[in-house]
């Protein structure tokens, strides 16, 4: 071999600067391999042939003999397995039940989602449920991307099942993390719902969590907002993961502080052993909600697939009885229209550049001893005629009805898979009809009947092959081409008044009236992404997972905007104006190209003891000069397990890169694009530690400490002759934290409860950040009756959370005291007909009025400073599950 060849080829490359710690990583992980990879000794097939010979005839004993000095050193990987059962199903024949538990712990740790076969040992497939049902072997697939047991996974991870999400009547995914620690949400029944802050980052939109479908990222491409509202179907969810904390290493340049994989059910989880199942809800209640859920699953022979559908309306509360929503003229008697339209500062040339006179019964003009112009001062009659035109704005017809609070909700969603052998097929398309109203103040937006919509929608269809290659390594490799977009006949209705900035003392001077301007939006982006993964489990100590990931998008800059059109998309520029558009070098599409290396090995040592090592390359292009260029991410986490203990340390990085939509998009409340934005960084280090006390309590605490550099928001910045919002660089934070869980099962009575504590803080300019609560608490209690009744109640206590001048909102005056909401459900199940259940849902048992910050600036101009939250509402539920 020509050494001196290759080293010139290696350090001469474009990538010698990845190549070394990459290289490094793997001579690494080469070092943990323990001898056994290598020497397979006389243990095959033929000495389990021999063993099950053995057990056959009742010779125990000398299936023992062959098994075990095989068990360390000689097995294959697949041979393992079998060796496992055969091992663990000899134990249970001579009533050596402790060492069938650990024998069975070591099989599901090989094979996650190992079932026994229908014509197994009774015994063993008892044990193997029990086992799985004691919560001894939870997996999880969010962490590593294949499964692992929760406890053991280098990450803190949060699991809830289809069937806990199905006792406690949640009605949409929002609501589930409503429960769980780590999360401040603000909802705002608005364009995305609800902005849901992931362990005390507060951003513009749910932008910094990954959000997944069976692993299919979900995220906006264009905005990369996660829409996690009520057109997400739950008939169709096994269980949902929470990854808490950087998870770049994995999923790349935007998994900034966590992660929710939403998992579907496979089809024979429906279909229960039959050739056809369905599941079925139907729900109707207060306001009108109403939805339809169903997934449809059939199983034959090799093939398999499944169906769902979801229907969600509501005409959502009224809030006109709310000041921020009644559109009550009453509000301007109040305002100090001299306050606003008077010139203080630079009035000489105001006066000057703008012709004005000193005789104007609407201001007065002062001078100093030199005659300059130093104030021009509205008078009584000015402000008057000011607050005169702001309530005639608000008796007008606008898009053909008065103007009005209203908000509506029209939500869909459509997903299916099919598999055939190791082939998977699958697509979704839905579309979300939401208002834009309680984003805004009633003295800047209209409501829904006056054309305040959003209009997002999302498809996607995908094609993945997984299979081993052999008993080692299983090869997987999965392509995905998505098509997002912002509907033509999304719409703004925005006011010009005097009281809200939007006119001015010149436009009083020209007897400027009120009026409401109707504005049409449209993006589309497009992203092919192929992901080739390979796991490689040389034995039972040691596994290596390595991937390759590609994706290449054509993501719209600027919104297509128009002031005439309903089909911005055809006839109108980027932003609004030709100007706009040929201010955007190249157009207002752009070619995006992300690659994406990443390995990541695990090591255990003395059974209890696993080091897990990790480091992901993410390389951006946008166009020829653009992009981020290339950046690295590592984790390192050591998971300690002795007896009933479980110790975690994790080190863990991660990039946020700035979306288009923060890069480049303008609309009536932020006038000022930002398109030189870095990415954000983040480091992050927790421990954690968890205790079972018994098979049925389990209890942990979780620290963490996360410094962010680069973050980005939205503050307001001087414009034309006032202010306008702006997506800017603020500086650095540090959040630290606790999190705590426990869970208890005591025979027909399952209880948990969470705790939360966040010290969120912007150490540039030594601000608390807004809206996150200090302390959050949850709690809930589930009991089963008669094996028919099922009663669930819970708990959720939020913390007092800050605003003003004090915090990183500046601009929001609100108060948001600490509250306790509490919310039950009732079901019955089999009643009239097996399978079919009767669910009463009670949302704010005890009516409580309380509020959610507004979201982004949140200045009580634009922006709402809060919104008010649900009062006391009823939901009538029906369930139905039929198998055929």
């Amino acid at each position: 071999m020509n050494l001196r060849k290759y080293k010139y080829h290696f350090c001469n490359s474009g990538y010698n600067y990845i190549s070394i710690p990459v290289l490094l990583l793997f001579l690494f992980l080469f070092t943990l391999l323990p001898c056994s990879v290598y020497a397979q000794g006389n243990c095959d097939e033929v000495t389990l042939n021999e063993a099950k010979k053995k057990y056959d005839i009742g010779d125990f004993n000398g299936a023992l003999e062959l098994l075990n000095p095989c068990i360390n050193n000689g097995f294959s990987g697949g041979e393992l397995a079998q060796a496992y059962k055969l091992l663990a199903m000899t134990y249970l024949a001579i009533d050596s039940v402790n060492s069938a538990d650990a024998t069975i712990g070591l099989l599901l740790r090989l094979a996650p989602n190992y079932e026994p076969d229908i014509f197994d040992p009774v015994k063993f497939i008892q044990k193997i449920k029990a086992i799985k049902l004691a919560g001894n072997n939870v997996q999880v697939t969010s962490v590593s991307k294949r499964a692992e047991n929760i406890y053991e996974a280098p990450a803190t991870v949060y699991s809830i099942t289809g069937n806990e999400i199905k006792r406690r009547g949640y009605s949409d995914l929002e609501a589930i993390l409503s429960d769980l620690p780590g999360f401040d949400i603000s909802r705002t029944l608005g364009g995305t719902y609800s902005n849901i802050y992931q362990r005390g980052y507060r951003s513009n939109n749910t932008d910094r969590t990954i959000f997944l479908i069976d692993g299919v990222e979900e995220n906006d491409l264009w905005s990369n907002i996660a829409y996690i509202s009520r057109q997400y179907s739950l008939t169709n969810v096994d269980k949902v993961e929470v990854v808490y904390g950087p998870a770049s290493t994995m999923y790349g340049a935007n998994a900034f502080v966590g992660v929710i994989n939403v998992i579907t059910k496979d089809p024979k989880e429906i279909t229960k052993g039959k050739s056809f199942g369905v599941s079925a809800m139907a729900n109707y209640g207060s306001w009108n909600t109403r939805y339809v859920d169903v997934t449809m699953a059939g199983q034959i022979k090799n093939f398999s697939f499944s169906i769902t559908g979801r229907k969600f309306d509501s005409d959502e509360e009224d809030l006109s009885k709310y000041s921020d929503f009644d559109f009550s003229p009453s509000f301007y008697d109040g305002f100090n229209y001299k306050s606003k339209l008077s010139i203080t500062s630079n009035a000489d040339a105001y006066y000057t550049q703008n012709k004005l006179t000193d005789n104007n019964p609407l201001y007065t003009v002062v001078r100093d001893n030199s005659g300059k112009v130093t104030a021009i001062n509205l008078t009584d009659a000015g402000a008057d005629l000011a607050r005169q035109k702001d309530k005639n704005g608000l008796g007008q017809t606008v898009n053909g009805s008065k103007v009005k609070y209203a908000n509506i909700s029209d939500e869909y969603l459509l997903y299916g898979k099919a598999r055939l052998y190791d082939f998977t097929i699958g697509f979704q398309t839905w579309r979300k009809k939401t208002g834009g109203t309680n984003y805004f103040t009633d003295n800047w937006s209209a409501g829904s009947n006056n054309g305040v919509v959003w209009i997002p929608y999302q498809t996607f269809f995908y094609v993945k092959y997984e299979a081993p290659i052999s008993d080692q390594i299983v090869f997987s490799n999965i392509t995905q081409y998505k098509i997002h977009c912002v509907d033509n006949n999304s719409k703004s209705v925005t006011l010009s008044d005097y009281s809200n900035g939007n006119l001015n003392l010149l436009n009083l001077i020209s007897n400027t009236n009120a009026f409401w301007t109707t504005s049409y939006f449209y993006e589309l982006s497009k992203q092919l992404r192929n992901e080739l993964k390979i796991i490689y489990t040389p034995t039972t100590n040691f596994d290596l997972i390595t991937g390759l990931e590609i994706r290449n998008s054509q993501l719209q800059g600027n919104y297509n905007t128009s002031l005439t059109s309903s089909y911005p998309s055809d006839s109108a520029y980027a932003g609004g104006s030709s100007t706009a558009q040929g201010a955007i070098l190249g157009g207002n599409q752009y070619d995006i190209r992300d690659w994406g290396f990443y390995m990541q090995g695990s090591y255990r040592y003395l059974d209890n003891l696993i080091f897990t090592l990790a480091g992901r390359y993410d390389y951006n292009k946008i166009r020829q000069f653009g992009g981020y260029g290339l950046q690295f991410n590592p984790r390192a986490a050591i998971v300690y397990s002795p007896d009933r203990f479980v110790f975690k340390a994790i080190y863990s990085e991660a990039i946020k890169d700035a979306s288009n939509w923060t890069k480049f998009s303008t609309n009536p409340a932020r006038l000022l694009s930002s398109p030189n934005l870095e990415p954000e960084k983040v480091k992050n280090l927790e421990f954690s530690v968890g205790y079972k006390f018994t098979d049925n309590l389990y209890a942990d605490i979780d620290a963490y400490r996360a410094l962010y550099t680069g973050i980005t928001g939205t503050k307001n910045v001087p414009y034309l002759d006032g202010t306008t919002g702006q997506n800017w660089p603020m500086g650095s934070m540090e959040i630290k934290g606790i999190q705590s869980t426990l869970s208890y099962k005591y025979k027909n009575y399952d209880i948990y409860a969470n705790y939360t504590y966040t010290d969120p803080q912007n150490t540039d300019e030594d601000l608390r950040v807004g809206d996150i609560a200090k302390q959050n608490a949850n709690f809930g209690l589930n009991a089963l009756y008669f094996e028919k009744l099922n009663c669930n109640l819970r708990f959720n206590y939020i913390g007092e959370r800050l605003t003003g001048p004090e915090t990183t909102v500046t601009a929001n005056t609100s108060v948001f005291p600490a509250h306790l909401v509490a919310n039950m459900a009732i079901s019955y199940q089999d009643l009239f007909l097996n399978g079919l259940t009767f669910q009463l849902i009670c949302n704010n048992i005890f009516n409580k009025d309380y509020f959610d910050p507004g979201i982004r600036s949140a200045d009580g101009i634009s922006y709402a400073t809060r919104v008010p939250q649900r009062e006391r509402n009823f939901m009538f539920r029906v369930l139905f599950d039929l198998t055929n």
